[in-house]
């Protein structure tokens, strides 16, 4: 039954990202809107979520990346009825779709089903809002980059928005995603125990770094006017910061060392 529900899952993403890649611009479709949303819901049952609120959570590398970029597309969808984001949806549904399987075949290291208290649960999910809307942000500023690149080339592509509006996503989505990253950090020494105990201490310290990048850049934003390539820098070098504090961390703890924090 799972299997069929992440297959429906992950086919649905195809599409999805199959019809944003055909259509002539950015802008709100109704099929769309229906074909996503039967995604991520096909994909929320999958993953167990009615278990995982009764506090079973899995949180192996490949659980916790389908996880995370199942939580991607439902923010997506969500800032897509009030913001025009849709063609991140040819970065983010085929990176989806593709680890619907990778949480079947994955191993699972020393990863195991945990009991969590309701105020860790709340900090995970500050934390995976937070990491899902800083990589929408990522992926807009990759968007915003392309777009720059093409318009400097004399190329124009009508499927993306203006590259003013680009511009202006990029830094709300970063504001947003800065915001939800400090609450988390703030949360986790509140109620993780010794967050800087020796298997979380570098997951925590890149954490910091990460949001201290993303501080700056805002800070930049609104004191110096930093934009265009120099905000390109910034986001991608704190996102992949953020990147190594939890996957690479992970990957690290349960494929190499054999252990969890969880």
């Amino acid at each position: 039954m799972l299997i069929l529900l992440d297959t429906l899952a992950a086919t649905l993403y195809l599409w999805c990202a199959w019809r944003v890649h055909n259509a002539a611009q950015s802008a709100r479709d109704q099929g769309l809107v229906m074909g996503l949303a039967a995604a991520v819901a096909l994909q929320g049952l999958a993953l167990g979520l009615g278990d995982a609120l009764q506090g079973q959570w899995k949180l192996g590398i490949g659980q916790a990346l389908a996880l995370f970029l199942w939580l991607c597309c439902a923010m997506h969808l969500l800032m897509c009825l009030r913001m025009s984001l849709w063609h991140l949806g040819r970065w983010l549904w085929p990176v989806a779709a593709l680890a619907v399987p990778l949480a079947w075949v994955l191993p699972q290291g020393a990863a195991n089903t945990v009991t969590l208290s309701s105020t860790l649960k709340l900090h995970i999910l500050v934390s995976m809002l937070a990491y899902a809307t800083l990589t929408l942000a990522a992926l807009q500023t990759l968007s915003y980059a392309l777009l720059d690149t093409s318009l400097h080339k004399g190329q124009h592509r009508r499927s993306l928005p203006p590259l003013q509006v680009m511009e202006d996503l990029v830094f709300k989505l970063v504001l947003i995603g800065f915001i939800l990253l400090c609450i988390s950090i703030g949360s986790g020494f509140l109620f993780v125990d010794n967050v800087f105990a020796q298997h979380l201490a570098h997951k925590t310290a890149l954490s910091i770094i990460a949001c201290a990048l993303f501080g700056a850049l805002t800070a930049g934003r609104a004191l110096r006017g930093w934009r265009g390539r120099t905000a390109i820098r910034w986001v991608m070098g704190a996102y992949i910061t953020l990147l190594l504090a939890y996957f690479g961390s992970k990957l690290v703890l349960e494929q190499f060392l054999g252990r969890s924090w969880t």
